[in-house]
């Protein structure tokens, strides 16, 4: 993004409306500003309320909640995922992961929300697309926040909604069964998921909070 197209949505989050000489820097031709400010309006993230004057759209108002106050690149932020433990009587059903990190190791089942889904609709969906089963219930268990590091380089962050589901078929489809008492001595764990899955089944999990709020703007 470009720094005078980051100076107008920065002025348009600090104010509900600005006029178009309230924005403009007095080191820019009005030629040069007028350009990076058509450039927002192109992208639907900026809206003229009135002659002269501008707002953030919806849209905007969204972008901007990414940016950083200090930079013109949206801000680097821990992925938010879901983790989901199959399991059947006799084992956990896990997931040998298609691509780094952590390529080849076993893991739940898991991806990123995307933007407008909640967690519980993510996770039957990855559940589906990852390994061809359709599960209509999965039960929520935890929320962790996960830092995995090498020295002083940060692999992954994220932030995880750890789902269980019963799987009730012989049909496995494409996930590895460990028996349940062989879980802590399997060699290719993901990093993550033996800590995960004993306190899942020692009950040591967090309160959940769900919060579903509605706001006008």
């Amino acid at each position: 993004m470009h720094i005078y197209q980051k100076h107008i949505l920065d002025e348009l989050r600090q104010h509900s409306e600005r006029r178009y000489s309230q924005m403009q820097p007095k080191d820019i031709e009005s030629s040069h500003f007028k350009y990076h400010l058509d450039q927002l309006l192109k992208e639907g993230l900026v809206e003229q309320k009135s002659r002269g004057v501008y707002g953030l759209t919806l849209k905007g108002m969204s972008a901007v909640d990414r940016l950083s106050s200090h930079g013109v690149n949206p801000k680097q932020s821990p992925k938010v995922i879901t983790y989901t433990l199959i399991k059947n009587a006799e084992h956990y059903l896990l997931w040998r992961k298609d691509k780094q990190p952590y390529l080849g190791l076993l893991n739940m089942v898991g991806g990123k929300l995307h933007t407008g889904e909640s967690s519980h609709e993510a996770a039957k969906r990855e559940i589906l697309e990852k390994t061809g089963l359709t599960i209509t219930e999965v039960e929520q268990r935890a929320v962790a926040e996960i830092k995995i590091r090498n020295d002083d380089t940060l692999i992954s962050h994220v932030i995880a909604y750890i789902y269980e589901a019963p799987l009730s078929s012989d049909d496995t489809a494409n996930l590895v069964p460990i028996r349940f008492a062989d879980i802590a001595e399997q060699p290719d764990l993901a990093p993550d998921t033996l800590e995960i899955i004993t306190a899942l089944a020692s009950n040591e999990t967090p309160l959940l909070l769900d919060l579903d709020i509605a706001i006008d703007l």
